[in-house]
């Protein structure tokens, strides 16, 4: 059995951007690219659809991009919509909600540190959160290390 995707973090880029080549082709697009905190963005999912979930991503974000590169910010915009329109089983103990506040979470700290190039006091800015809350979040989050 294949692991999940969420365990196969190195897979997202590569898998991402097959995507990004494919549905270009497919939809009759100019080559389209993903900028590096597009990437970080997507690592940051935790893929509860896993590879399936990831190629819907990328085709809606491929499908509605204007210009020739998509960023962490429209992921972030493509997978908030999908979260808020995705069928899913309602769980008896919350742990749903809570997973997707977590993953918003991840997102929102992660393109922050990306848009700062990892300055942490810039990406506390952008977040509109002191830098203690952050280093909280980030410890909180299990993001460690340079982004």
């Amino acid at each position: 059995m294949i692991a999940p995707l969420r365990e196969r973090l190195d897979d997202i880029a590569v898998l991402s951007q097959k995507f990004v080549a494919e549905l270009s082709k497919e939809h009759g697009r100019s080559a389209i690219t993903l900028t590096p905190d597009a990437a970080l963005v997507l690592r940051a999912h935790s893929w509860p659809g896993n590879v399936r979930e990831l190629r819907n991503v990328i085709e809606r974000l491929v499908i509605m991009t204007d210009g020739t590169t998509i960023d962490g910010t429209a992921i972030t915009r493509a997978m908030g919509r999908s979260a808020i329109t995705k069928d899913d089983k309602a769980s008896d103990d919350g742990s749903q909600l809570v997973e997707r506040r977590r993953d918003a979470e991840k997102t929102a700290v992660l393109d922050a540190l990306a848009r700062a190039k990892n300055n942490r006091s810039t990406a506390a800015k952008i977040l509109g959160v002191s830098r203690r809350t952050l280093y909280n979040k980030l410890a909180e989050l299990g993001i460690d290390g340079e982004i």
